[in-house]
């Protein structure tokens, strides 16, 4: 009855006043499109099916990740195999950049790892050695995680952050001829969506990009366009930024613009005509 709904309610409250856990997660029946994890009242606890609580979050720094031991993908649970035929089926490719906060990155890395994608991970030229290393060390633990063969001096709103990417890119399109779309991340990222989630959202894209668009009064006549330095697009996508002329052309253009990586995409993405996307929020 309700009087036991209160009285587990106010237990949890105790729970979390004495510090016992950092939080607690709530599973609950719900058929809201996006169930809250947390549970604020005990009239919500008529829906709950299972409490989970955790302790607090290990702090963890570079210096803990300076070699690829034997156990280091079993400790940090690691999935190690296919989760689905439908994901196996669908494999992704990953750029991720990365500048320090080595703890962050593997976090990230771990969130979204799943041994049918392919990552490439771009450090900073200018990163601490130590974070390099470390970066380096974690990269070593997994046939499908690679360092990019060219790292750029990264400077924030310049044409090297474009730079990246555009390694990255290059990398990952030799490396495998499977992925079926390219996604661009930072360190400090996290995803809100399971690799199986963001599989069939990028299934019902059917082979177009996903790119934030903003259109701008264009200097001298040439189509400017402004949108998100985050991208999600086809391999065939990638295949043009490599290969085309014209986006070459384009990139050297950039070079000398600032925040590039901000309008960069969508120009070339408009140059290709690739012109049905959807708006990235699908993805959060």
């Amino acid at each position: 009855g309700r009087s036991f709904l209160t009285y587990v309610f106010q237990l949890m409250m105790e729970i979390l006043k004495k510090k016992l856990f950092s939080h607690f997660v709530i599973y609950g029946v719900s058929f809201a499109p996006f169930p809250s994890l947390y549970i604020s009242s005990p009239a919500r606890l008529g829906s709950v099916i299972f409490i989970s609580f955790r302790k607090s979050i290990i702090s963890v720094t570079h210096n803990d990740f300076q070699h690829c031991y034997r156990k280091f993908k079993s400790k940090r649970k690691y999935i190690t195999f296919s989760l689905s035929k439908e994901e196996e089926d669908f494999p992704l490719a990953y750029s991720i950049v990365v500048h320090h906060k080595v703890s962050n990155f593997e976090r990230l890395l771990r969130a979204i790892y799943a041994p049918q994608n392919i990552y490439c991970i771009h450090v900073d030229k200018k990163s601490q050695p130590s974070v390099i290393d470390a970066i380096s060390s974690i990269a070593s633990c997994f046939p499908n995680v690679y360092m990019a063969r060219k790292a750029e001096t990264v400077v924030y709103a310049g044409w090297t952050r474009v730079q990246a990417d555009l390694n990255c890119m290059a990398d990952l399109y030799e490396y495998s001829a499977e992925w079926k779309y390219f996604i661009n991340l930072c360190g400090q990222d996290f995803p809100l969506k399971t690799n199986l989630e963001m599989v069939r959202i990028l299934r019902s894209l059917k082979g177009s990009n996903n790119l934030i668009i903003n259109t701008f009064p264009p200097p001298f006549n040439f189509p400017i366009k402004s949108g998100n330095a985050y991208i999600v697009v086809t391999r065939g996508y990638v295949q043009s930024v490599l290969n085309d002329t014209r986006v070459q052309a384009l990139i050297e253009w950039f070079k000398d613009t600032y925040s590039p990586d901000e309008a960069m995409w969508e120009v070339s993405f408009v140059i290709d005509q690739f012109y049905f996307f959807l708006p990235s929020s699908v993805l959060k």
